[in-house]
């Protein structure tokens, strides 16, 4: 569960985030991607433009905050519901009633990764899919610790 099409990071345990850049703050060192704040260097940022595919290797800051230490853009083109995402991250919130799990400001819907594994215990989880909407609720099909 580290890679998706065409991107990677050399260290898969830093792996944090494959998903569309939704916004960038170059005033405040951040961008937004899949409900996660990642704080990023200037250069980065400056490599960086709305809509495109990041991998960010780096490290969990608090619920829905990352830091960057490295981030490379993909050529590949993202397309609601269609193009695997992943994001790790420190969790806000479980609900074990709805199958749902909080990470900042995104909802992931994990029933559909029950067959393989369990419902997300720990506080750094790592979940693997899509999301059929652009600001929508992810649909996990991977989840784990990892």
């Amino acid at each position: 569960m580290g890679d998706a099409e065409g991107i990677s990071v050399g260290d898969v345990e830093s792996l944090l985030l494959n998903g569309p850049v939704d916004s960038i703050d170059q005033i405040n060192g951040v961008f937004e991607s899949m409900g996660q704040v990642v704080m990023a260097s200037q250069d980065m940022l400056a490599g960086l433009n709305v809509g495109d595919f990041v991998s960010v290797g780096g490290s969990v800051v608090s619920p829905g905050w990352l830091y960057a230490d490295a981030v490379t853009v993909s050529p590949i083109r993202y397309v609601p519901g269609s193009t695997d995402i992943f994001v790790r991250g420190m969790l806000s919130s479980i609900d074990l009633v709805n199958g749902t799990a909080e990470m900042g400001g995104l909802t992931i819907d994990y029933t559909p990764s029950l067959g393989s594994s369990s419902a997300p215990y720990a506080p750094i989880w790592s979940f693997a899919g899509t999301r059929p909407t652009k600001q929508g609720v992810m649909i996990s099909d991977r989840s784990g610790i990892r």
